[in-house]
């Protein structure tokens, strides 16, 4: 059996590790955070731009949208 000494040295590395994860999270969170709101600024001055003759003339997203878009859904994926 451990002694109190080991238990509670594990006890601390458990938390440390803890710690490490949620500080991962909490960047991962702040990172899809920002990666969001580029992607609704890029898209909300796409959409609000005037509107042309025919609704099948609206621009598509551009290249950078289209990568935010992708850079917001691939954060998680590590």
């Amino acid at each position: 059996m451990d002694s109190p000494c080991t238990a509670e040295k594990q006890f601390h590395e458990t938390e440390a590790k803890k710690t490490d994860e949620q500080k991962r999270i909490d960047e991962q969170l702040q990172n899809s955070a920002k990666l969001l709101g580029d992607l609704q600024k890029t898209q909300h001055e796409r959409l609000s731009m005037k509107l042309p003759p025919h609704l099948a003339m609206v621009p598509g997203p551009s290249d950078a949208e289209k990568e935010l878009g992708m850079s917001a859904t691939l954060t998680w994926d590590t």
